[in-house]
C-alpha cells in the first residue's frame, strides 16, 4: 500500500499514489463509495492525503473526517480543496451536497472546544489558502497576506472579490 492516499481522484491518477474513487476509472486502485464507513484501510496507514474537491460530494462531514483521521498515522498531512460559499463555485454543481467557509475546519480542532465535541477527529491547521479564478487571480495573492486580514476579508469583503476554493492542510491530531 503506497503511503499517499488520492481521494476521489476520478481520472487524475497519481503514480505514488493509492487512486481511490466510487468509479472503476482507468488507473483507480481502490473502488469505494466514500458515504460507506469504514473505508477499506487499515488504521494509521497513509502518510498523506490529497482530496481536490471531493468532500462537497458527500451527504456528511464528520464522518469521512473521522475516516481520514483513523487511517492516517499521526502528523499525516491531509490536502484538501473544496468550493468556498458563498460563491458561484460551491452552488453551481448541483451535486454539492456540503458547503465550506474559509473557517469550517476549525470545528476539528483543539481551539474549538464548544464546538467540537461532536466529533473525536482532531486536526490541527497547518495553512489555508483561498484561491480566485483565473479574471480575480490576482486577488490570490493579495488576500492571502495573513490568516486575521484572510477572515476579515471572507466575511466582509466576499460578495464583491468572490472567490474560488480553499485549500487547506490538515496535520493529523492523535
Amino acid at each position: 500500500m503506497k503511503k499517499r492516499l488520492n481521494m476521489g481522484c476520478g481520472v487524475n491518477i497519481e503514480k505514488n499514489s493509492t487512486n481511490l474513487d466510487y468509479f472503476k476509472l482507468n488507473g483507480v486502485d481502490v473502488v469505494h463509495d466514500l458515504n460507506k464507513f469504514p473505508y477499506p484501510f487499515k488504521d494509521n496507514t497513509f502518510e498523506e492525503v490529497f482530496a481536490d474537491n471531493v468532500l462537497e460530494h458527500l451527504n456528511d462531514p464528520q464522518k469521512p473526517l473521522e475516516e481520514l483521521s483513523r487511517i492516517c498515522k499521526p502528523g499525516a498531512v491531509i490536502d484538501i480543496i473544496v468550493p468556498l460559499a458563498p460563491t458561484m463555485h460551491a452552488f453551481r454543481d448541483p451535486t454539492h451536497k456540503l458547503f465550506f467557509t474559509y473557517r469550517t475546519f476549525e470545528y476539528f480542532t483543539e481551539e474549538s472546544k464548544s464546538l467540537n465535541h461532536y466529533t473525536k477527529a482532531r486536526f490541527k491547521i497547518l495553512s489555508r489558502r483561498i484561491i480566485f479564478h483565473n479574471q480575480l487571480g490576482f486577488m490570490t495573492r493579495i488576500i492571502n497576506i495573513s490568516d486575521r486580514f484572510t477572515k476579515f476579508m471572507c466575511e466582509f469583503f466576499s460578495q464583491f472579490f468572490p472567490p474560488a476554493f480553499l485549500r487547506i492542510k490538515l496535520g493529523v491530531v492523535k
